[in-house]
């Protein structure tokens, strides 16, 4: 119940800022970043707020405030411990007794957190005051507290470069996958992804009726989908899977044509540190559509050996190789 109502207040702040963005001089933007962040249960999270007055209306060294104070919620949040020291004192003097008993205790960080990312708020809770968040990821916290002895190799944030070259089946009636060489650039949200390709290549039709045997392919592939890893171990198994949108235009047609497919593979990573890792995998792409490539006389081109129209599709096989950067 008590999470219910904590989820409940935020959105109503969230809504009562967004109502009141110009006038308290925070951006919806903002507002949407701090419910955002104070609900993501991948973080944990410490705020600290700081107030102008305190600081003569110095706004940087309210923000340093603000942030040991985010840092100390948050570590206090996550992990303490408690000692405690008692001592007891006692004196007798004929039928008097005294006894003094004094107790203490303190608590302390079991940690040093490491890779504590900030977000500064300049006008939130309101005007004149400054609210700093400090999250750090489950998944880096477990790696510290185990002494970085056992760091966690898997997808967070970040960036993977890939190449893909080309040569795997031959051209033919069907237009696939695997026959073009590409360069792509993905981002990674933990585990989901958002990529975009650029591929080219020379198909190659003897037996199509056409001006041109060869024709010069360019593709456009925008992906969406997720690399589901249950290991993470050094070197890491995984299997991607993508749901892509891919344009195939045509150098010596007069237009290129949209097709789509799904992407399933088995993929393989070697991390030499816990933010860095090569990439190798292999997927096979089953087209959604067929769709008719239209020569320059409006005409489908035609196969008099298949005795059918040239389709495009993303049917086939591909490989790639990437680089990924982890934890941004």
């Amino acid at each position: 119940m008590a999470k219910s109502l904590g989820l409940t207040g935020l959105l109503l702040l969230a809504l009562a800022g967004l109502a009141a963005a110009e006038g308290a001089g925070t951006t919806a933007m903002e507002m949407k970043s701090y419910v955002y962040i104070k609900q993501d249960g991948s973080l944990y999270v410490g705020e600290g707020v700081a107030d102008l007055k305190e600081f003569g209306g110095d706004f940087a060294r309210a923000v340093v405030a603000a942030k040991e104070r985010a840092r100390l919620d948050l570590a206090s949040g996550i992990r303490v411990e408690v000692s405690g020291e008692t001592s007891e004192i006692q004196e007798a003097s004929g039928s008097q007794v005294r006894e003094d008993i004094k107790s203490s205790s303190s608590s302390r960080v079991l940690l040093n957190l490491e890779n504590v990312k900030y977000m500064e708020f300049k006008s939130l809770p309101e005007q004149g005051q400054v609210t700093v968040l400090a999250s750090l990821s489950k998944e880096d916290y477990r790696r510290q507290l185990a002494g970085k002895a056992v760091p966690v190799y898997a997808p967070e944030n970040g960036l993977e470069l890939s190449y893909g070259p080309g040569g795997f089946g031959e051209g033919n009636w069907l237009v696939g996958r695997g026959n073009e060489s590409y360069l792509g650039v993905d981002v990674l949200f933990r585990s989901f992804v958002l990529g975009l390709e650029n591929g080219s290549g020379v198909l190659r039709f003897p037996n199509a009726v056409m001006d041109n045997s060869e024709l010069t392919v360019s593709l456009w592939n925008l992906e969406f989908g997720y690399d589901w890893t249950p290991w993470h171990w050094r070197f890491q198994p995984y299997v991607p899977l993508r749901i892509l949108a891919e344009n195939v235009g045509i150098k010596e047609l007069s237009s290129g044509t949209n097709v789509a497919g799904a992407e399933a593979g088995l993929g393989f990573r070697y991390w030499p540190t816990d933010s860095l890792a090569v990439d190798l995998n292999v997927r096979y792409d089953q087209g959604f559509n067929q769709r008719e490539l239209i020569g320059k006389n409006g005409a489908p081109v035609f196969d008099t050996d298949s005795r059918t129209n040239v389709l495009a599709s993303t049917t086939g096989v591909g490989i790639r190789l990437g680089l990924m950067w982890s934890g941004f």
